[in-house]
């Protein structure tokens, strides 16, 4: 290794050495971004000792980046990687960080991308892409949820005080909703439950070693159209079912209409759809109260 490099130059190369994608078999590439071998461009930079070469140093940095990004989205779409499997996940989400490199200070941001990615990778998630494709949106909303910023809710006097045509709301930042046509609540718990209980049983194996290999297998979704809203209360992240009339208000009002337009653009889709309509406004007044206890409204403008 020479002195004539800078500290900047040194780290500019570090960040492109430990940062570039692995080859298929998991290795550093052998050539550097200049087309020249990775071996000498290394040496130029990095001493070798006596067991690795200089290349070798730099491809442990290289290979433990991706090991954790790769650990980091298994993390954050277990639901995911369930039903594409270890192998199918594994090729996703490297398909996925070639296309779409941690570009943030935080590892939370890692996954922003990835529902975009998955409805355009249609041939990386068959047969079973509108499954993939809600998975991958609901498990990002939990992330969103868990850390997404909060704005101060609005209390039941506002409502009952503003008037109605003018009034405009929006809904936390931390809060999505989903229409969705399996029934990922349910699939999320039961996935958790099956992780428990391996972890438990394998527990149990290293204390006795008489738990057979194996065991139960993870549960699949139920086809089950629902509407869902991801949001946290008091720093716990919840999953919560809503009906259909609810959740076209709350997205009509997510988009900027009036609680008079929200409610209006509701009765007219039931309207359409032959779902009854009576009764619908003792359920409306019940569900913004709910709304308002859980903190899901917040102030926007009036107009």
């Amino acid at each position: 290794m020479s002195g004539k490099h800078s500290l900047r130059q040194i780290q500019e190369f570090m960040w492109q050495a430990v940062s570039r994608p692995l080859n298929e078999d998991y290795s550093s590439k052998k050539l550097w971004i200049d087309g020249k071998s990775f071996e000498v461009s290394a040496n130029d930079f990095i001493k070798p000792n006596e067991k690795l070469s200089s290349a070798q140093r730099v491809q442990i940095y290289n290979q433990q980046y991706w090991y954790r990004l790769l650990d980091c989205l298994e993390d954050d779409f277990p639901g995911l990687r369930a039903v594409l499997g270890a192998s199918g996940f594994l090729r996703l989400a490297t398909e996925y960080l070639n296309e779409y490199p941690s570009r943030s200070f935080s590892l939370r941001d890692l996954g922003c991308d990835l529902p975009e990615f998955v409805d355009a990778r249609q041939d990386l998630i068959a047969p079973n892409a509108t499954l993939c494709g809600e998975l991958a949106r609901f498990e990002w909303a939990q992330v969103v949820a868990f850390d997404g910023p909060s704005l101060e809710p609005i209390d039941d006097e506002y409502i009952r005080t503003a008037n109605p045509e003018t009034l405009k709301v929006s809904l936390q930042p931390y809060l999505t909703l989903l229409e969705l046509t399996h029934a990922l609540d349910h699939y999320s718990v039961a996935l958790n439950r099956h992780a428990r209980d391996r972890s438990e049983a394998g527990s149990k194996k290293c204390e006795a070693d008489t738990v057979e290999s194996g065991g139960e297998p993870a549960p699949w979704p139920v086809l089950e159209h629902i509407y869902l809203v991801v949001h946290r209360h008091e720093n716990t992240v919840y999953f919560k079912r809503i009906d259909v009339s609810g959740f076209l208000i709350l997205r009509a009002l997510s988009r900027g209409q009036s609680l008079s337009e929200a409610l209006n653009s509701a009765a007219e889709f039931m309207q359409e759809n032959a779902i009854p309509l009576e009764g619908l406004q003792n359920d409306i007044q019940k569900s913004f109260a709910l709304w308002n206890r859980l903190g899901w409204l917040c102030k926007t403008e009036m107009v």
